[in-house]
């Protein structure tokens, strides 16, 4: 019984001195006690750059030209002209197709995925139909 005695007055005083070490140490370096909020850390973070936006663009394809790599869609909001890039995705349906097949698509739908970051215009996807163009009846 002596020895238990012994070793809890042992672990007493090991704690008393290591809680009176870390009060020391926070009075003397405020830095880990807690911080009040200041004028300069209560501030708005700092604006950031407008990220791109996606849009969405559908129409009937009225023009391709393979030189430009210039694709223009007939809209609801009239036409439209998107470059396209080497990173632009094109397929129809679900199957992949080269910029030079979209001038043999002429009257298909298709949607345009594209950035528009400050006005400039990035294409991140064309999604041709593959559906053939509908004839147009006379009455």
């Amino acid at each position: 019984m002596f020895t238990i005695t012994r070793h809890l007055v042992g672990a007493v005083a090991v704690l008393a001195v290591a809680g009176s070490a870390v009060a020391a140490t926070q009075t003397a370096n405020p830095s880990h006690s807690q911080a009040k909020p200041t004028a300069k850390s209560m501030a708005a973070p700092a604006s950031k750059p407008a990220a791109a936006t996606t849009l969405a663009a559908t129409g009937k394809i009225t023009q391709f030209d393979p030189t430009a790599q210039s694709l223009t869609l007939s809209t609801s909001k009239g036409e439209e002209r998107f470059t396209l890039d080497s990173s632009t995705r094109l397929r129809e349906a679900s199957h992949a197709i080269a910029p030079t097949d979209l001038a043999k698509l002429t009257g298909h739908q298709a949607t345009v995925r594209y950035h528009d970051a400050s006005g400039q215009r990035s294409v991140v996807s064309v999604r041709v139909s593959s559906a053939a163009p509908k004839a147009q009846t006379k009455h």
